[in-house]
């Protein structure tokens, strides 16, 4: 029926948005071994490995708000 489909489609979507949000905080966290090359942190040569890279947290808590939004306004 359709609305047994719709409830199928709506669970592929959620699974699809957490495992995108799983991806990004990934990427976010793979940045710590990163060596900066470019920017401010740049001036920190070795120092600057174990810290997360500052774009990659605020792209990925943009992301993780936008998700967050999607959800409340399924639960409407």
């Amino acid at each position: 029926t359709l609305s047994s489909s719709s409830a199928a489609s709506d669970v592929y979507k959620r699974q699809d948005m957490d495992g995108a949000l799983a991806a990004a905080r990934e990427g976010m966290e793979s940045t710590k071994q990163m060596h900066s090359n470019v920017g401010r942190s740049s001036r920190l040569g070795d120092r600057s490995v174990g810290a997360i890279d500052p774009g990659a947290a605020s792209a990925f808590f943009l992301f993780e708000t936008f998700c967050e939004s999607i959800r409340a306004l399924e639960k409407v």
